[in-house]
């Protein structure tokens, strides 16, 4: 094999274009390869971190739903409760009030009926006067 000026300067050509390729083309391209490939990391992990807080969030919404329903079951529980307290305090009330008129229409009734036979034993001694009288002729 023969070394000539034509094998140098194609060699010292070869050289030259491999450091202008590796200047104009490689360097950017790798550049933008590590900056994609940073790009998608910094999402990925992003997305990641998304995906733990909505789930956080999505946790804190299912205890805090819960709790609201408990608290709504307890205060209709609560609510039922006083209801039905009330009604009865209310029913015994009315009871009571009813006992009292009855007592009150019983009291009155045997003072008309007392009041009637006093009447009818009067009216009934003025009618025997008046039977005797008129038996006896005067």
């Amino acid at each position: 094999m023969e070394f000539n000026a034509t094998f140098l300067v194609s060699a010292i050509s070869f050289i030259l274009f491999v450091f202008i390729m590796n200047a104009i083309l490689y360097k950017p391209v790798i550049k933008i390869m590590e900056e994609r490939e940073a790009f998608l990391k910094s999402n990925s992990d992003e997305a990641e971190n998304a995906r733990e807080t909505t789930g956080k969030i999505a946790e804190k919404k299912q205890s805090e739903l819960a709790a609201a329903r408990a608290d709504a079951a307890a205060t209709v529980t609560n609510g039922t409760e006083k209801f039905k307290a009330e009604n009865k305090a209310a029913t015994e009330e009315f009871e009571k009030a009813q006992k009292c008129r009855i007592e009150d229409e019983k009291a009155v009734l045997n003072n008309e009926a007392e009041n009637s036979k006093e009447e009818l034993n009067k009216g009934s001694v003025e009618i025997s006067k008046i039977i005797v009288d008129k038996v006896l002729g005067v």
